[in-house]
């Protein structure tokens, strides 16, 4: 099992960083391109939906810690998200 963790240290990097729940080390780091408005779990699929600054949802996978699809195209932003 691991817990999620959002750190963004620049205003310019987003990382997701994955932690494993019981020892507390960091396991991986996902870095994001843009700074992330919101985020969102879907908690059957295990796909985090990230809302970020240059209006593109990202969804991750929390099993292979990747990005597995960028959705674009939108002409304002992204105000929320619903899963």
């Amino acid at each position: 099992m691991c817990l999620i963790a959002m750190v963004s240290p620049y205003f310019d990097l987003v990382e997701l960083q994955f932690f494993d729940f019981q020892t507390t080390k960091l396991e991986h780091t996902v870095v994001l391109p843009s700074t992330a408005v919101s985020i969102t779990l879907h908690r059957d699929s295990r796909l985090l939906a990230v809302v970020c600054d240059d209006m593109v949802v990202r969804v991750v996978d929390i099993e292979t810690r990747r990005v597995v699809r960028e959705l674009t195209g939108f002409h304002g932003r992204i105000l929320d998200i619903v899963c």
